[in-house]
């Protein structure tokens, strides 16, 4: 009855986040792995598993000990330009920022407000994660290509 009721309210979450036009329902896993709601093609847990597995759309697996689905509130959730379709979450972050919308392996950089870089990396579709645990809090700019976007850091 618990799995079974799990799993509906994860396919309620799914409907909800696909007619909605913004992204900010995600999955968050034990280890602050956060999925869009909208790439989430299903969970599974087997009998007697004291884990699960979360299958995305694209046939990506997340094995976890636990998850919740979380509303992330953001200054900037999907910011649209000619050379990139950017989604940047959770906003504001506390250790890891995932960039979606990445095509290609791309140059990111995190700059204080003052113009520092405080980050340069290239990441790519298979790689879009981004640890920022090392930065002291305050707001950022991450630059993709001719994208920037703001970011709190907790």
């Amino acid at each position: 009855m618990k799995k079974t009721l799990l799993l509906l309210s994860a396919f309620v979450m799914l409907f909800v986040a696909r007619i909605s036009a913004q992204e900010v329902w995600h999955i968050v896993t034990c280890d602050e792995q956060y999925i869009p709601v909208n790439k989430l093609a299903y969970i599974a847990q087997s009998d007697n598993s004291e884990s699960y597995v979360i299958v995305e759309t694209d046939g990506t697996m997340t094995q976890t000990r636990s998850f919740s689905f979380q509303y992330l509130y953001s200054a900037v959730e999907k910011v649209e330009s000619s050379s990139i379709d950017l989604s940047v979450f959770p906003n504001p972050v506390v250790s890891t920022l995932t960039l979606g919308g990445l095509k290609d392996a791309t140059a990111v950089y995190v700059r204080t407000l003052e113009g520092a870089t405080v980050i340069h990396t290239t990441l790519s579709p298979d790689n879009t994660t981004l640890n920022v645990s090392g930065l002291a809090a305050g707001v950022y700019l991450l630059q993709v290509n001719n994208t920037t976007v703001k970011f709190i850091k907790k």
